[in-house]
């Protein structure tokens, strides 16, 4: 259990990703979850996540949204940066979103990276179905309780895995 739980790569921040390496990997499509990877939780669409979503766009990927969260709010935020492929509501770590915007897109699931900030969710999603994850730091504090609490376990798992690392 603890192996689907680690992503396949670790970075800072969407800021500090480099696209264009990933690209070079062969990646051609990116899943992205939105509250506290791509904006911290539950604001909008500001000018540095349109700019640098508009970045990815002209290196070639294939841009989509995954989130647990209502239409109205994936909708919307996803309509402001000019993303047409999204899931709402979406039940994370369940594959069924993660498979339905693979089959919208037309993109193999071995070139669709997912990008996401909670162990719980995206990451065990993403290592449910078998596509690579980047795992972000959160960009702010979550407004809901559970979440808070299941970044309690998610720390604990870190440790557990960092200490596995450093006796390996």
């Amino acid at each position: 259990m603890l192996k689907k739980l680690i992503p396949t790569y670790f970075e800072e921040n969407i800021y500090k990703i480099n696209f264009k390496k990933y690209y070079k990997f062969g990646y051609r499509h990116i899943i992205f979850d939105i509250d506290n990877t791509l904006v911290i939780d539950e604001e909008p669409v500001n000018k540095k996540i349109l700019k640098k979503i508009n970045e990815i766009k002209k290196i070639g990927f294939v841009c989509s949204i995954l989130s647990n969260n209502y239409k109205s709010r994936v909708k919307k935020f996803a309509d402001d940066i000019g993303i047409k492929f999204y899931i709402y509501k979406a039940k994370k770590p369940r594959p069924d979103g993660f498979l339905k915007l693979i089959k919208k897109t037309k993109i193999k699931k071995e070139k669709t990276l997912y990008i996401g900030d909670q162990l719980f969710t995206d990451v065990l999603g993403a290592n449910n179905i078998n596509i690579d994850v980047i795992l972000v730091k959160q960009l702010g504090r979550d407004k809901h309780f559970y979440i808070r609490v299941k970044r309690f376990f998610e720390i604990i798992i870190e440790i557990i895995y960092l200490n596995r690392k450093k006796n390996a």
